[in-house]
């Protein structure tokens, strides 16, 4: 995998190290995950204190490696990309050197996630260039993700997203620049977006990592709640369920107001739920509670033929009695 000089240029790195350096390797189970596992088995060797997260149920790009919460390779970063990969394990303690002042400023008005995809391959110079330039906005700002894709390793990936050419990168998707760019221009595009416009895996991935109280935050500060939350609360996986919860608990606590228009949308959904989902929107709605929440769930109470969502009506009347 490694060269011997790329050998001795991690061995350097892993002298300016310190403390536990944690990797994600994200895989599918599938015969594509096997060089990223091989890259990680000889990083460890090289980097001692370096420790490897394993997960198959990673809900982003997949197979990966992810450094730190908002980095994502799914090409090898050996070679041109070992440089910037081996500079983004030493967090924030290294100055950027390709951003402008003007540049790390504009970034601090990027408050919510943000999702970039570039698509780069192996022997494209410009590619090296471009992904330096946008690791750096992700080592400044935590609200920008970057998925880094071979197209090669990942044609179909590639044909799907409509690549021609390399570099191709997408802003959540949606926005796209071919070539190398001005990155302020990508930044004033992430800051002008609509914020009640996140999208149900943005939300995810920000719950995902913790974020619970941000995402309360983001709502706040937009006087909004955000449509996706509500597809998160009626998610049929419970982890997914949770972290929006958490995020509505924290509304609650901070902006009950705002925390009650979600009454109507998780209501107009609970008939269409399968009985766990419901009894967790049944707690939830208690949490909000209002005079017509009562109402319903004094209904539900009467109504309910699932022993555990009629549980959580009563639970949820008898606290705001």
């Amino acid at each position: 995998m490694f060269t011997s000089d790329e050998k001795n240029q991690v061995q350097a790195c892993a002298g300016n190290l310190s403390g536990e350096i944690r990797i994600s390797l994200n895989l599918t189970d599938e015969k594509t995950d096997e060089p990223y596992k091989l890259f990680c088995d000889e990083l460890t060797v090289l980097i001692p204190n370096c420790r490897i997260i394993k997960s198959s149920d990673f809900s982003g790009p997949a197979p990966s490696i992810g450094v730190g919460t908002n980095l994502y390779y799914q090409i090898l970063p050996t070679g041109k990309y070992l440089e910037s990969f081996l500079t983004t394990l030493y967090g924030g303690n290294q100055p950027p050197e390709k951003l402008t002042p003007d540049t790390i400023e504009l970034l601090d008005g990027i408050r919510a996630p943000v999702f970039i995809t570039v698509y780069v391959a192996e022997q494209c110079p410009f590619c090296v260039q471009l992904v330096t330039h946008l690791l750096e906005l992700a080592g400044c700002n935590t609200n920008v993700h970057i998925s880094i894709v071979d197209v090669q390793r990942f044609p179909d990936k590639a044909e799907t997203a409509q690549v021609q050419s390399v570099p191709t990168t997408f802003l959540d998707g949606q926005f796209q620049w071919t070539g190398v760019f001005n990155v302020n221009e990508l930044i004033r595009m992430a800051i002008d977006r609509d914020p009640t416009a996140l999208s149900a895996d943005s939300l995810r991935k920000m719950l995902e990592t913790g974020e619970a109280e941000k995402v309360a935050g983001l709502m706040i500060e937009a006087d909004a709640v955000f449509p996706a939350i509500v597809e998160l609360i009626t998610h049929e996986q419970w982890a997914v369920r949770l972290g929006a919860m958490v995020a509505v608990e924290y509304l609650v606590d901070k902006h009950p107001e705002l925390a009650a228009r979600l009454a109507q949308p998780l209501w107009k959904s609970y008939p269409s739920l399968p009985g766990p989902v419901q009894g967790d929107v049944v707690h939830l709605l208690g949490q909000l509670d209002t005079p017509e929440i009562r109402s319903w769930l004094h209904g539900i109470l009467g109504t309910a033929t699932d022993p555990e969502v009629r549980a959580a009506a009563k639970e949820a009347l008898e606290k705001n009695e």
